[in-house]
């Protein structure tokens, strides 16, 4: 049948391509810059420099997360994100083996750019949560309101204090962080 042709010529394909493909190890960085190359410079760079620059940057990075089992490589490309920032040119960029969060910070004063640091990931929010039961505050002088809103801000205290007691320098929450707590991570040098 037809369709059992089309499977030999791919058969067959697939086997004279075997044959005359090159093996490229990642000890052979020449290869792997000649391949690279090859891919990249119909590409618009502005500077021969620049585009040695991205070659050198992708060569890097494939290498950071690539993965040998049983005698083979194997690069997961998943593993290696882009991520660009609308400012700037070709020859700013720069690889980063970690991870990059592309947030802003939850407090203007939070620190921007920290190493090697302790990561506490949390699932609560930092701040508080209205109670499930309607209550009513029978508040009848000034001073009742502030010890009221001292209370809470000691509350947020006590956990931004726990949070600097274990070591971390980056909170990372899917839940809210409500100003007080930022104020008070900033005012620490944390950043969430």
């Amino acid at each position: 049948t037809i369709i059992e042709g089309y499977r030999l010529a791919l058969n067959e394909s697939l086997k004279v391509l075997k044959e005359i493909s090159d093996k490229i190890t990642p000890e052979n960085r020449k290869a792997l810059h000649d391949l690279i190359y090859t891919t990249l410079s119909s590409k618009f760079f502005s500077t021969e420099s620049t585009l040695e620059k991205i070659i050198g940057l992708v060569i890097e990075a494939s290498l950071a997360v690539l993965d040998k089992r049983d005698g083979q490589y194997n690069l997961d490309i998943k593993n290696i994100k882009t991520v660009k920032i609308n400012s700037g040119e070709f020859d700013d960029s720069e690889l980063f083996n970690g991870v990059v969060l592309d947030k802003e910070p939850a407090n203007e004063n939070m620190p921007k750019f920290l190493e090697n640091v302790k990561i506490l990931l949390i699932d609560f929010p930092l701040k508080l949560e209205k109670t499930e039961i309607n209550m009513k505050l029978g508040i009848t002088d000034p001073t009742q309101m502030k010890a009221y809103l001292d209370e809470q801000t000691a509350y947020i205290k006590q956990l931004v204090d726990k949070i600097k007691s274990l070591g971390a320098k980056v909170v990372i929450s899917q839940k809210d962080i409500d100003e007080v707590a930022s104020y008070l991570m900033a005012k620490n040098g944390i950043i969430a």
